[in-house]
């Protein structure tokens, strides 16, 4: 698993004392991405039906309301951006974090073009979120 629970878990099992607030901090972004961003992704096309059966969560709340995907995709990873550079500005993360701006303009073409071809354009935008932790992993090996 990913995100603040498993980086507890991984910093905890390695080191008696941890600076795990430092943890917490730094797995936000993975976990926005994979809460709120993968799943009102995952659940884009049975939301109707999920609806209709009573599920309730934010991620069908978006499609219910007729907010954009591409908007609502958008406006989760830029406050991952922002959180980031936030992260690097108070010395969390090293600079060289910043690789993961790379994974932008990979990011604003598959939205550009999702509503085009769902299927196949989603495919390329989930290799573009899987590159950001990589991306972030990289950088601060390199930088660090």
């Amino acid at each position: 698993g990913v995100g603040p629970i498993a980086v507890l878990l991984g910093m905890f099992s390695v080191n008696p004392s941890p600076p795990w607030l430092t943890g917490l901090l730094v797995s936000i972004p993975v976990a926005v991405i994979l809460c709120y961003l993968g799943l009102s992704f995952d659940e884009w096309m049975d939301a109707e039906a999920n609806l209709k059966k009573g599920v309730k969560s934010l991620c069908y709340k978006v499609w219910q309301y007729g907010i954009s995907l591409e908007w609502y995709i958008m406006s989760w990873f830029l406050f991952v951006f922002v959180y980031q550079v936030f992260l690097i500005a108070i010395g969390i993360l090293a600079p060289m974090t910043a690789l993961t701006f790379l994974t932008f303009p990979g990011l604003i073409a598959c939205l550009v073009l999702l509503k085009a071809n769902f299927r196949k354009v989603g495919g390329y935008l989930v290799i573009v979120a899987a590159l950001y932790p990589i991306l972030l992993l990289v950088g601060q090996i390199i930088g660090g």
